[in-house]
């Protein structure tokens, strides 16, 4: 995948997360993991924060917030779920794409 116009990835970006119940979630960067070698983004593993969905879930700072750790970009992704993708790419796309790793 090209970059085009993005800005590198990088700990702060925004991106999406596309929960185990096939829901795109928006998420924060925390930190980037790439193969050595490998600068394109559909290479990297990411860290992620994620606001709780669940209203009822608060901790003293607000709402509470989920981790997720390696998640990987939906083109490198064995299942359809748990992976992040940038926004501005279709979800449905996504899932009409087949594998390609």
């Amino acid at each position: 995948m090209e970059n085009g116009n993005r800005p590198p990835l990088r700990a702060g970006a925004h991106v999406r997360f596309v929960d185990e119940r096939g829901r795109g979630r928006p998420a924060l960067v925390t930190a980037v993991w790439r193969e050595p070698g490998r600068e394109d983004d559909q290479f990297a593993a990411v860290n992620l924060v994620i606001v709780s969905p669940d209203e009822r879930r608060i901790d003293p700072y607000g709402r509470a917030i989920e981790r997720r750790t390696c998640v990987v970009h939906h083109s490198r992704a064995a299942v359809p779920t748990g992976f992040w993708s940038y926004e501005e790419e279709s979800i449905r796309e996504i899932f009409a794409t087949p594998l390609t790793h």
